[in-house]
């Protein structure tokens, strides 16, 4: 059944590194915080250890650990839950594995598909999804990205009848901010689909500097909610109707290209 609204909290955190219990430590502390209702929570990339290229190095359980607690969240707070994690498959690879959980604990998966070369996730993770990976959340379409995935607009590409939202989880650093909420404005206008951006702040083990800038855009390209550089959350409320409205108003995606975009 089609929710009409959806509440969405994006949470902001200094994730610790390759520290998985602290990091569901944290993030449990931060979410006791939210005093308002919400229907989807949205957590950064590798929200458990942080975006480390030596996933060797981490608990090979961490995944499913990790996924256990985004199922237990979900149950106790009657919420959807949405982020990824360092996952260990069973033939011993590991993938960026992205999870969009129900509140009754079931869930749908994507692995990330384009991985960052400059940090060496070609090397340490396995390639993901050739295909674009859409969940059903409680009657919204809603499409799962990571981080890198954002640079890559035809995977992205809207139809139609495709998606509603898409949520890209992030670990960008402060570097190329600019890009990130450039990036995440673009997509909602060119899919007429909301877009909902959520980074980390801090720095990780190496170094590098995280600002957050966690966003949710409307299909117009206006900024919904916008999160400053420190450790925080903020809630939006995303309605079916207005881009129902605005897709009859202005039929865009009725004049989109028809071609094959994956192999």
């Amino acid at each position: 059944m089609m929710q009409e609204a959806l509440r969405v909290c994006t949470l902001q955190a200094d994730l610790l590194w390759k520290s998985v219990e602290s990091n569901l430590a944290a993030f449990s502390k931060q979410l006791d915080e939210v005093d308002q209702k919400v229907d989807l929570y949205v957590l950064p990339e590798m929200f458990s250890t942080g975006f480390c290229m030596q996933p060797e190095e981490v608990s090979a359980s961490s995944g499913k650990k990790s996924l256990a607690w985004l199922i237990d969240q979900a149950k106790q707070r009657e919420a959807g839950f949405c982020a990824s994690v360092l996952f260990r498959l069973e033939d011993g690879r590991f993938v960026n594995r992205m999870f969009l959980v129900e509140q009754d604990g079931s869930f749908t998966h994507y692995d990330k598909r384009h991985r960052f070369a400059l940090a060496g996730e070609h090397e340490a993770y396995a390639e993901g999804d050739s295909q674009p990976v859409i969940s059903t959340f409680r009657g919204w379409k809603i499409l799962l990205q990571v981080c890198y995935d954002l640079r890559f607009p035809v995977f992205s590409r809207n139809t139609v009848n495709g998606y509603d939202a898409v949520i890209y989880v992030a670990n960008w650093p402060q570097t190329r901010r600019h890009h990130w909420r450039t990036l995440l404005t673009a997509r909602a206008i060119e899919n007429q689909a909301y877009c909902i951006g959520v980074n980390r702040v801090g720095k990780d083990g190496n170094d590098l500097l995280y600002v957050g800038d966690s966003m949710i855009v409307d299909p117009l390209g206006t900024t919904l909610l916008e999160l400053n550089d420190s450790v925080s959350f903020g809630i939006a409320e995303i309605t079916k109707s207005s881009l129902s409205n605005l897709r009859a108003r202005l039929p865009f995606l009725l004049d989109a290209d028809r071609f094959k975009l994956y192999d």
